[in-house]
């Protein structure tokens, strides 16, 4: 009897001992399914701007409308990667997310540069409407090409000019002028327009300014206010070149990965950030053309019947574009057009 009772015991043993691990198992796995899915989400911006404000409260709708069960590290002002380097960033998958300028998809995709086109867009309004577009849909289909999906657009200040002693209120002001510009779609519009355009980093523009290096520059209207430029310039011509937007990018592998659930939430929120830095950067650019008139800029604004000139001499730049992308950015440029109707 005391042999059995002994055989009983160890039996019962055995069994706790399996229950336990069975246990144990099942609050590993369910530990393991509650673990968080990450995002690395970066950009370039600094914090002070309308933009990296939105994505930083991006970030933070995602984790709670998904309760916790996406986790987002946010990576403002180039602290993980800087420029160009952000959208191969994320197309390798060394980070999952990313918000950067529209237009650096023209080093892979050409017709990214329609963004930049001057005076293609009437204005900003008329920018999101293509960009949701066929112009959106065309871009779209580019990135995921090339394993990245667009989930949205951030508002970007347009291109204005800011000159040292002339006013610019028509193109033919722009004769003998020299402009610094950011890059080469900006050189071909200044030169269309009758100006010597140079290209300079934008932290030296300032110094080039005041020396007389240069006679204008191109920039948004927060540039020229937060670097000061005021103080180097005295007309600050508010034409809207081309509405500049940002693109909110995420890794396609990754993407694809995510539950239904999880993806629909991303994009919600992805829409509702949208539309804040639309709204934002209405009202940033509004107190930029105050305070730079506070500052001793004569701000000059371009009435919108006054562009059909400027139009028609920046034509060239339009010429250039469909020759180097063929047939398929005239329907686009020709599409923008018929849209502002």
């Amino acid at each position: 009897m005391k042999r059995l009772r002994f055989k009983g015991k160890k039996i019962g043993l055995f069994g706790i001992a399996v229950s336990l691990f069975l246990l144990g198992t099942l609050v590993g796995n369910a530990f393991a399914q509650q673990k968080p899915i990450v995002i690395k989400f970066a950009w370039h911006l600094p914090m002070t701007n309308y933009a990296s404000v939105g994505s930083q409260n991006l970030g933070k709708s995602i984790e709670e409308a998904t309760k916790g069960r996406v986790k987002v590290e946010t990576y403002p002002a180039g602290q993980l990667y800087k420029g160009n380097e952000l959208f191969t960033a994320v197309r390798s998958g060394a980070i999952e997310m990313s918000m950067f300028a529209l237009g650096t998809f023209a080093t892979i995709d050409p017709i990214a540069d329609i963004v930049y086109l001057p005076f293609v867009a009437r204005d900003k309004e008329h920018m999101f409407k293509v960009l949701h577009g066929k112009v959106g849909k065309r871009l779209e289909s580019g990135t995921e090409k090339n394993g990245t999906k667009i989930l949205g657009y951030f508002a970007g200040s347009g291109g204005q000019y800011g000159t040292r002693s002339k006013a610019i209120r028509k193109p033919e002001d722009f004769k003998g002028m020299k402009i610094r510009v950011p890059g080469a779609l900006a050189a071909e519009t200044v030169q269309a327009l009758g100006g010597a355009p140079t290209t300079l980093a934008a932290p030296e523009v300032y110094l080039a300014l005041q020396r007389g290096t240069v006679d204008g520059t191109n920039f948004p209207l927060s540039s020229f206010y937060d670097r000061k430029l005021f103080e180097v310039l005295k007309y600050l011509t508010v034409a809207n070149v081309s509405f500049d937007p940002d693109v909110v990018l995420v890794n396609l592998k990754f993407w694809e990965s995510l539950p239904a659930d999880v993806q629909e939430a991303i994009q919600k929120c992805t829409a509702q950030a949208e539309k804040w830095v639309y709204d934002e950067e209405t009202k940033v650019s509004a107190n930029y053309k105050k305070l730079l008139g506070e500052n001793g800029m004569e701000v000059i604004e371009i009435p919108g019947g006054d562009k059909a000139s400027w139009g028609s001499a920046i034509k060239p730049v339009l010429d250039k574009f469909v020759s180097r992308v063929g047939s398929e950015g005239k329907d686009l440029v020709d599409y923008i057009s018929k849209e502002a109707q």
